[in-house]
């Protein structure tokens, strides 16, 4: 092969090599692209401090003590004489179930004891010798106020009633209630057995962290079905049922006490807590628990800040001259205080690439309350991404791979020019006679 013809050669090799190259390094750039176009970035839907007028103070308690607190912080958001120590009655049964609940098993059987009841007390009637589950003597308890099923609590769940009563103290102290002190497990009047409006409502917010004594205080009645007979109660606290709102906790009464009453009510996600004693009347403590819990309910205020009838977030659709909305899956609902800072934030896409489909996910939008999680909800498409029109993708890649040609080509020339030197160089190489 002549000198001419290799050289020819060697060049059509580079120029192959060079379109060769020009080819991967399109479909590589294509590819990234392609990534880069579902690269997740963080998007802030919203962003607002929510304000609204703080309620007027109630007025007018014919309650000797009195407290309202906010479940979830456990401030206090109105009170009357907080700290001043006070009989308590029956909502000592508070403290009894507590301690009850953490020794027993829910479907776990107790055997009654012959609790010798005194005048007007009130009762599940039990007997002597009667099984009966454990819950089904906290639903007696709380709901019925049964002191026979105090006292076998108390007997059955600890060495003697003298050392469950050491344990409701022991739990008091380690909750913090320093004006608080049991004397027995039923509540009846002792001058060892105390306790203060802010103490009963620490007690509670306590007490309603347990799912099995909030589960129970919500009823207003419930049928008894273990025992040796069946038996339907109502809740003494009668605000319980009347009013949906209302979910707990227990009533209490004696001649000394006067009428007394821990209630809770709830709003979305947000839970108060009143406390009412000495009333005079039944009347009065059910008409200032109900004044108390509205006045603390209107501390908050529902908010929607998800909702799944409003798209949360526009996505722009890669070689498309359209936009996507992403609707989260579900409503997001909850309660805020005034002065509360909301904040929506979602993790999606910098751009949809189509085709895709009603219903994909395509993001995660976040709720926060004051800095923190609220809620989580996917975020899905509504209607089909189509795909991109093939004019459009073909544009694409070849301005994508251009900057690539250029350079390759660059190359391509240098190479050429160096070839075409070396040739030239070999062609007059001077010729040496020896």
């Amino acid at each position: 092969m002549t000198r001419s013809a290799l050289v020819k050669l060697a060049q059509i090799r580079a120029a192959r090599a060079a379109l060769l190259s020009i080819a991967v390094m399109a479909l590589m750039f294509s590819g990234t692209s392609a990534t880069a176009t579902a690269a997740n970035v963080e998007y802030t839907v919203s962003d607002r401090t929510v304000r609204f007028k703080s309620p007027q103070m109630p007025t007018g308690t014919k309650a000797n003590s009195a407290a309202v607190m906010d479940a979830d912080s456990g401030r206090m958001l109105w009170a009357l004489r907080p700290h001043q120590r006070r009989l308590i009655a029956s909502t000592t049964k508070i403290m009894t179930a507590l301690v009850a609940i953490s020794r027993t098993r829910p479907n776990e059987l107790l055997t009654a004891t012959a609790y010798p009841a005194g005048p007007g007390e009130s009762l599940l009637g039990l007997k002597a010798g009667e099984r009966m589950t454990a819950n089904d003597l906290l639903t007696g308890l709380m709901l019925a106020s049964g002191n026979d099923a105090a006292d076998t609590l108390a007997a059955r769940t600890a060495s003697s009633r003298a050392a469950f009563v050491r344990a409701m103290n022991r739990r008091a102290r380690s909750l913090g209630l320093r004006d608080t002190l049991f004397g027995n497990p039923v509540g009846l009047d002792l001058p060892e057995t105390y306790s203060t409006a802010s103490d009963l409502a620490k007690l509670t917010q306590h007490a309603l962290t347990e799912p099995r004594f909030a589960s129970i205080v919500s009823k207003s009645k419930a049928t008894l079905r273990s025992g040796t007979r069946t038996r339907r109660i109502r809740n003494r606290n009668r605000l319980v049922g009347l009013y949906s709102y209302v979910d707990g906790v227990k009533t209490g009464r004696t001649l000394a006490a006067g009428y007394v009453l821990v209630g809770a009510a709830s709003r979305e996600d947000a839970r108060v807590i009143s406390v009412v004693t000495g009333e005079p009347s039944e009347t009065a403590r059910d008409n200032d628990t109900l004044k108390l819990l509205r006045f603390g309910r209107a501390f908050f205020r529902p908010v929607e800040p998800l909702s799944r009838d409003r798209g949360a977030l526009r996505l722009p659709v890669a070689l498309q001259d359209i936009a996507a909305v992403a609707y989260p899956q579900r409503d997001v609902r909850f309660a805020v205080r005034s002065g509360d800072r909301l904040r929506v934030t979602a993790i999606a896409p910098d751009q949809l690439k189509g085709p895709l489909a009603a219903g994909t996910r395509v993001g995660t939008a976040t709720v926060l309350r004051e800095g923190k999680r609220v809620d989580e909800v996917p975020l899905r498409l509504r209607r089909p991404v189509p795909s991109p029109p093939t004019l459009a993708v073909i544009a694409h890649q070849v301005g994508n791979a251009l900057p690539y040609v250029a350079i390759l080509g660059l190359f391509g020339l240098v190479g050429f020019m160096v070839i075409r030197r070396r040739r030239r160089l070999r062609t007059h190489r001077p010729e040496y006679v020896g």
